[in-house]
């Protein structure tokens, strides 16, 4: 049997992160600054409108 791609040989355990971080310089999401940031960003959007709302509700 001719394996082509041997990143993608089949193994009996596999670990797909291992493999894509080896094959493709993959960064998980949890651990990139650009995504890190991105969702922090929203929840301060988030955080914000909770605010607003509640000071809507004490002005009336």
């Amino acid at each position: 049997m001719n394996i082509e791609h041997q990143p993608y040989a089949p193994a009996s355990a596999t670990n797909v992160q291992r493999t894509w971080k080896r094959a493709c310089n993959w960064t998980p999401p949890s651990k990139d600054p650009e995504t890190i940031k991105k969702w922090l960003y929203y929840q301060s959007l988030a955080l914000q409108s909770a605010e607003q709302l509640q000071l809507n509700k004490e002005v009336k």
